[in-house]
């Protein structure tokens, strides 16, 4: 079955790099790109950036008038509304730039993009406002197979909160009426700062997220998983941030790749 998230951002961003001009409108001149990529904003403190491969804009914010917006991705959003962006192969720097008429780069990774691979870029750690750096940029690849077991859903988890120790997800069912009680769901071993762990299977049903071993306490969250679906918990904020009505206060998001 194909899939309609990863057409409609294929064919918003078609064949040349182009994503979005000045004006955020796309002029399809070919084939749409074979490889594709998500960007996230998880640069504490950040500004709202547009992000680029080489002097490339793919992603933009467009304003109630059509124009593109100077608010770009915020911190603890994904471009592009979270669907993938359609990228050509071949070696970028990627980079992310503020948004407003200064244009500057806060954050890049160089990056070699294969054919037919999905991809998600990070931006990450604490935004310097003088040096105007935001401390980390990186990409892990989002291997999702050309076929699907639509029995069950597939999670992830990426842990981007740069002062945290390795951390491990467990998911519980909050069906009470299955009986047996459905037994927690780990997805896998712990996982690193700047680093993606493996999909793994999930029944279908809605679950309470909780992430231990980050730090002092634990990180929780929540997730509706669909048959055939791939998603990706994110863990992002300042583990030293104890207030939950704080910006920075550690949060797990939900990102759907398939």
């Amino acid at each position: 079955m194909t899939n309609l998230r990863h057409i409609a951002a294929l064919v918003l961003s078609a064949a040349t790099l182009v994503a979005c001009g000045d004006n955020g409108q796309t002029i399809i001149t070919a084939p749409a790109p074979s490889a594709q990529i998500l960007f996230f904003n998880e640069g504490l403190n950040a500004p709202g950036v547009n992000f680029y491969a080489d002097t490339t804009k793919l992603t933009a914010t467009l304003s109630s008038s059509g124009t593109v917006s100077t608010v770009g991705t915020g911190y603890g959003q994904i471009a592009a509304g979270g669907y993938y962006t359609g990228i050509n192969p071949g070696q970028y720097n990627l980079t992310a730039h503020t948004s407003d008429s200064t244009n500057t780069i806060i954050g890049s990774v160089a990056q070699t993009i294969a054919t037919g691979k999905a991809y998600s870029y990070y931006l990450s750690g604490p935004y310097d406002a003088t040096a105007k750096k935001v401390a980390d940029a990186w990409v892990v690849e989002d291997a999702i197979p050309a076929t699907y077991d639509y029995t069950v859903g597939n999670v992830r988890f990426v842990n981007a909160i740069y002062n945290s120790t390795p951390g491990t997800v467990t998911l519980v069912n909050n069906d009470t009426t299955i009986k047996p009680t459905p037994a927690p769901v780990t997805l896998g071993s712990a996982v690193a700062y700047k680093t993606a762990g493996a999909f793994t299977k999930v029944p279908p049903g809605t679950y309470t997220v909780t992430v231990t071993g980050l730090g002092t306490g634990s990180v929780v969250g929540s997730i509706a998983v669909a048959g055939g679906h791939y998603y990706t918990l994110t863990a992002h904020g300042d583990m030293t941030v104890t207030s939950s009505k704080a910006t920075n206060f550690p949060k797990v998001d939900v990102a759907q790749n398939r």
